[in-house]
């Protein structure tokens, strides 16, 4: 892996004294060229045209490029009314800037000769890379711009958007905005964009959506611009009043915005739709873009639960391509009415580089050609090497609270439901396709998590137990996804027939488990000993094909039932010897699953801001008497220096599979400083370090480059998950190939297979502390050191003591001539070596 030859600083600008000093802090070189690109919610135009001339003197040879928007993503985080500057710099690629007019005499210039001249002033035909483009609000060509630029440059990835409106104080009075911006200045008129552009540029363009069809097609009789006029010779109000119901329409818009247009030209794009004003002769209209000829519409629905499933696979692929840069953009109306949604689909990019903005529309690539739309989250990777983005995937196991982003819609039905707008007409067409879509899983034909928050507030539960079964992964991998599913159903079937009597009702949640809630109407302790029966019977049935294993969290008269529960799963999985938990606060639930997520955000801060510390312990050889080797071990810093030691953060790390990036980065960081000392250095190395490809490539690599390969020691640590003493003798082998040493630590610990350790091709046994603490008081301890250190001398081998306390343990070590001494009797770890 090569050193990152592009790299993204991002800040929060609030004066010009604190990014001079943000400069400074950072060591940038201001005068290498860059693009920096800006999104502002603060201020007016006049006053970014000013705020333009300065940060040109700071940076003579940026390329600028921006619009206004009303909220941003700093380093994968949402904020709102701030100003982000993003600098991209880069050693290779080529970049350029330019601010194109989208308007002339006040007609707006159709979307393909807008590209053409956006092509020329760039110079993009042929090239490679990636185009940073910005519109104004009032241009809806978007589109067709969208299209030709692929047309005029197939390699080249169109990124960006709309320009957002926001309000600022300007003559002393508050005005509504939007704007676009290069260094040539601010505009309503004019398209702003930048490039990127390199041969060898690593590229990598990706979309999720989420919206689904739930109506039948329409024809557009009668359209102009980006007006819908009359569709199926109806007039565009009343169809819409028609499809929607009139409360949605007249009441409550922001609802509305849950349902975009779909159309025919582009049915895997959606667009939001207004109202062009207030009048039952409105006419229904496109945002920023314009209606084809014989043109057929439907109506969408923005579903979380597909979502979920979008965004799963787009982090699936982004997480395989290089990213030294990481651009995302957003839409306003996803986040308006998502903001659950939003944020989580973010979460996996925190502590990252990533940096964008929220905007009226987005341009995004669909894997054949740059397309527009509303409602899209866009993410593209762009990298001049191969550098692998750090991205915390496992947030997105946490779903439980996007049903919650339908809540607006979830009250409306269920007022409905309740009889409070009694004379409601929501006969419209649409209700048929939305109760399927919003209630429905399509797998199981169970209610969704959106039907148990409509549940709760309409029927009153306040009980639940989730079940799930533990061994899913495992049975999947095993028999194939048909026949675990085939089996789950069974296993449905079986629980509803055990608890017909009951009244439950039945849900799955995201990850397919199985959700069984009540009401007043049974009774806390009814409930429950039906639960922990259906256990046993879970557990005493032999009629599955497969064997699934069970675990049942169980949550009474909680605020929030789900998420109660899912506490209590998160204990049950680190707590194999437990299968049946009923939640209670006492129980400190909560206080463990802060702990975890405050120390994976530490995690997650020391990967990414490379404040994995190593310290070193110096380690004693007593046939020289000084110091000659050092063990390198690791620490964590946070923000505030505050230093965490392993049995704080290696649980959390290995339980969200983070251990891996600890190790390697260590171990980077040691053979680094390694590399031209004449000292020794010792590194630790799991079973999962050593069957990890990406460690032992780093490790090969580090050694072929060494001054002195003989200086590095790998410590394999001897413990019970040693499986495969195979794959330890091959890097054995392949470390001594290139020079290096191997030992085995923990000697001693417990599960020493002496016939496996005489077979290893070893040059240091380190002897476990447990044995050398008690050398003094207990014979059978100094009898065990006396046989390891005979045995090595006979068989070349060299041994170390860990934990050498105080003077009469290293007496007797001295007394078996054992090789080195390792202790606080002789050294601290440190952050530096002496």
């Amino acid at each position: 892996m090569g050193e990152m030859t592009m790299k993204t600083y991002n800040h929060l600008f609030t004066t010009l004294q604190e990014f001079e000093k943000f400069l400074t802090e950072q060591n940038i070189d201001c005068a290498a060229p860059m693009v920096l690109r800006i999104h502002t919610g603060v201020h007016a135009s006049s006053e970014m045209s000013e705020m333009l001339a300065c940060l040109h003197t700071y940076l003579p040879n940026a390329q600028i490029v921006g619009c206004s928007s009303t909220s941003v993503i700093y380093n994968g985080r949402h904020m709102n009314e701030v100003c982000l500057l993003s600098l991209t710099m880069t050693e290779q690629c080529a970049i350029d800037s330019a601010h194109v007019p989208c308007f002339e005499n006040g007609i707006a210039v159709p979307g393909d000769l807008l590209a053409e001249r956006l092509c020329d002033a760039l110079s993009l035909h042929g090239k490679k890379g990636i185009l940073l483009a910005f519109v104004p609000q009032l241009y809806y060509h978007c589109s067709r711009f969208a299209r030709k630029i692929t047309d005029l440059a197939p390699n080249v990835r169109l990124v960006g958007g709309v320009a957002n409106q926001m309000s600022v104080m300007e003559d002393g009075r508050i005005s509504s905005t939007d704007y676009t911006f290069t260094l040539e200045g601010c505009s309503n008129q004019t398209v702003s964009a930048a490039v990127i552009l390199d041969e060898d540029l690593y590229c990598y363009a990706d979309y999720a959506l989420g919206v689904e069809r739930i109506s039948d097609s329409f024809r557009v009789t009668d359209y102009k611009g980006n007006s819908i006029r009359a569709v199926d010779d109806i007039p565009a109000f009343k169809w819409l009043v028609d499809m929607t119901g009139e409360h949605v329409v007249e009441e409550n818009q922001e609802i509305l915005n849950i349902f975009p247009l779909i159309r025919s030209s582009q049915p895997d794009t959606a667009w939001a739709i207004q109202l062009s004003g207030d009048s039952r002769e409105a006419s229904v209209f496109l945002m920023t873009d314009d209606i084809e000829p014989d043109e057929t519409i439907c109506i969408g629905y923005v579903n979380p639960n597909v979502i979920v499933d979008e965004v799963n696979r787009l982090y699936r692929e982004i997480k395989r391509h290089p990213a030294e840069t990481l651009f995302v953009y957003s839409c306003t109306l996803r986040k308006k009415i998502l903001q659950n949604c939003s944020a989580w689909e973010t979460g996996p990019l925190k502590n990252t580089c990533a940096s964008g903005a929220f905007l009226g529309g987005e341009f995004f690539y669909d894997g054949t050609s740059c397309r527009f739309g509303n409602c899209a989250f866009t993410l593209t990777s762009v990298a001049t090497q191969e550098v692998y983005p750090n991205l915390n995937t496992q947030v997105l196991n946490n779903t439980h609270n996007l049903h919650h982003d339908n809540e607006h819609l979830v009250d409306y039905l269920s007022s409905c439901a309740m009889g409070e707008r009694s004379n409601m007409q929501d006969k419209g067409e649409i209700f048929s396709g939305i109760r399927s879509l919003l209630y429905a899983d399509k797998t199981e034909r169970l209610g969704n998590m959106t039907k148990l928050a409509y549940d709760i507030q309409v029927r009153k539960l306040n009980k639940l137990c989730l079940i799930a079964i533990r061994n899913a992964s495992e049975l999947i991998a095993y028999a194939g996804y048909r026949s675990y599913h085939y089996m789950f159903q069974e296993v449905l079937s079986k629980m509803q027939a055990f608890l017909r009597e009951y009244g439950v009702r039945y849900y799955l949640s995201e990850q397919g488990e199985i959700l069984i809630c009540g009401n007043d109407q049974i009774e806390d302790a009814v409930f429950e000993q039906a639960m922990r029966r259906l256990d046993q019977y879970l557990v005493s049935a032999n009629y599955f094909r497969l064997m699934p294993v069970f675990e049942f969290c169980l949550v009474l008269h909680e605020v929030n039932l789900l998420r109660s529960a899912k506490v209590v799963q998160s204990v049950l999985r680190t707590d194999t010897k437990k299968r049946f938990i009923v939640y209670s606060k006492d129980m400190g639930f909560e206080e463990r699953n802060v702990h975890d997520v405050q120390m994976l955000h530490i995690i997650n801060e020391a990967l990414s801001h490379q404040r994995v510390q190593p310290f070193y312990q110096g380690i004693f050889d007593n046939n020289v008497k000084q110091i000659t080797m050092f063990e390198s071990l690791m620490r964590l810093t946070d923000e505030d220096g505050k230093l965490y030691f392993p049995d704080e953060f290696f649980p959390v790390a290995r339980k969200y599979g983070l251990y891996g990036e600890l190790s390697r980065c260590l171990i980077d960081k040691v053979m680094r400083t390694f590399e031209d000392k004449d000292a020794c250095v010792t590194m630790n190395l799991s079973m999962q370090d050593i069957l990890d490809p990406a460690m032992t490539e780093l490790i090969y690599g580090h050694m072929q480059r060494a001054r002195h390969p003989e200086h590095y020691v790998f410590e394999v640590v001897e413990t019970e998950d040693i499986d495969d003493y195979k794959a330890i003798g091959e890097f054995a082998d392949r470390i001594h190939q290139y020079g290096g040493k191997i030992a085995l630590d923990d000697f001693g610990s417990g599960f020493s297979n002496l016939v496996h350790v005489i077979g290893l091709d070893l040059d240091y046994l380190k002897v476990d502390g447990g044995i050398i603490r008690k050398i003094c008081e207990d014979p059978d301890c100094r009898s065990l050191l006396e046989l390891v250190a005979v045995w090595c001398r006979l068989h070349n081998k060299k041994v170390i003591a860990e934990f050498v306390e105080n003077q009469d343990i290293q007496m007797i070590l001295c007394e078996y001539n054992v090789d080195y001494s390792q202790g606080y009797f002789f050294s601290k770890p440190a952050r530096i070596f002496d």
